[in-house]
């Protein structure tokens, strides 16, 4: 499967928690267990849209290999807060949108989010000219979050 990353296609080399191969996301409970286990364990984070980033202990953030955002349905909004709160609190790793779709990559870029798998029937070749459809933006509170390097 490939994902759009900082506006380029690629392979993805994470998988949701599950059989396999590659580097693995794991639900918040699960990560903690593993960095619990072992403090050299790299995963990646994943997080429902009700988990709340004042939750996070800094440590999660340092250990984390990149932290996915859960986007169930096309008007979930609280993955875009979290985005913006990661970045605030000083997360520069990937943030994925998970069930990103289209019409909505530009607003999640510039809230922090650099990944984004699709959901279902998005086509990833047709979604990067997302990018560019929209050249003009109001303000998102004030100052946008910084973007990752």
């Amino acid at each position: 499967m490939r994902i759009i990353k900082n506006r380029k296609l690629i392979r993805n080399r994470w998988r949701l928690d599950g059989g396999g191969d590659g580097r693995v996301i794991l639900p918040l409970a699960r990560f903690r267990e593993l960095r619990a286990a072992s403090s050299a364990a790299r995963a990646g984070l994943l997080l429902a849209p009700e988990d709340e980033i004042a939750s996070l202990a800094d440590a999660d953030l340092t250990a984390a290999g990149l932290i996915a955002l859960e986007f169930g349905s096309f008007n979930e909004g609280r993955g875009y807060s979290q985005a913006v709160e990661l970045r605030r609190r000083g997360f520069r790793g990937e943030i994925r949108a998970l069930g990103a779709h289209r019409d909505n990559l530009p607003l999640m870029e510039r809230c922090g989010i650099d990944a984004y798998q699709l959901a279902d029937g998005e086509d990833p070749e047709a979604a990067l000219a997302a990018f560019s459809e929209i050249t003009a933006y109001y303000p998102l509170n004030g100052n946008a979050p910084p973007r990752a390097e």
